[in-house]
């Protein structure tokens, strides 16, 4: 697994509406871009493509920032 810093960098080339470096970890997804149901199955197709994790959507309507997402991706990898 990689660091949590690695996987927002990961994370954030998804988004071609951030500047690199702009993903914060700590702030609601919601705040830095446009969630919609588009950037949602982003999110999921990357993290079923980097990481083999299949995410449901109930589960990311909870998770509202990257270190969330990070920590969900890290027990589901340990399971």
């Amino acid at each position: 697994m990689t660091t949590l810093e690695e996987f927002n960098s990961k994370l954030e080339e998804e988004f071609d509406e951030l500047e690199p470096g702009n993903l914060k970890t700590d702030v609601p997804f919601a705040d830095q871009v446009d969630w919609n149901s588009v950037n949602a199955l982003i999110v999921m197709a990357h993290l079923k493509t980097e990481y083999g994790v299949d995410i449901k959507v109930k589960d990311l309507q909870e998770v509202k920032t990257v270190a969330q997402l990070f920590d969900y991706v890290k027990r589901i990898m340990v399971l």
